[in-house]
């Protein structure tokens, strides 16, 4: 009687864990196909980058292009600028980091 029972309770047991394998490994593979979609998101959102720009322009959702060119105007401005003959070195220091921080962010 008690083996039937050990019997009995270790066909459920091994039932249990068969549906618990059968609902992990299908999970397993949502799971995987969800961190390929999350991966396939860049790291940084335009508004992470364009937070480290002085006087960077303003960004809406569907008009980062705009964004960009005018980025690069500013920065065909500050070249402009460089080519002044008066600049103090600490301008034409600032300057260049203004043209880098820019070329950054359109990298991005």
């Amino acid at each position: 009687m008690i083996n039937r029972i050990i019997e009995k309770d270790k066909k459920q047991l091994e039932v249990r864990m068969q549906e618990k394998q059968i609902k992990n490994d299908k999970l397993g593979n949502i799971y995987k196909e969800l961190i390929n979609i999350v991966n396939g998101y860049p790291d940084r959102s335009p508004n992470d980058v364009l937070r480290n720009i002085e006087f960077a322009p303003s960004y809406s959702m569907e008009k980062f292009e705009s964004v960009i060119e005018i980025l690069n105007i500013q920065i065909e401005d500050y070249k402009r600028q460089l080519n002044f003959e008066h600049l103090k070195r600490e301008r034409r220091y600032d300057i260049g980091n203004q043209i880098s921080n820019r070329e950054c962010a359109i990298k991005k």
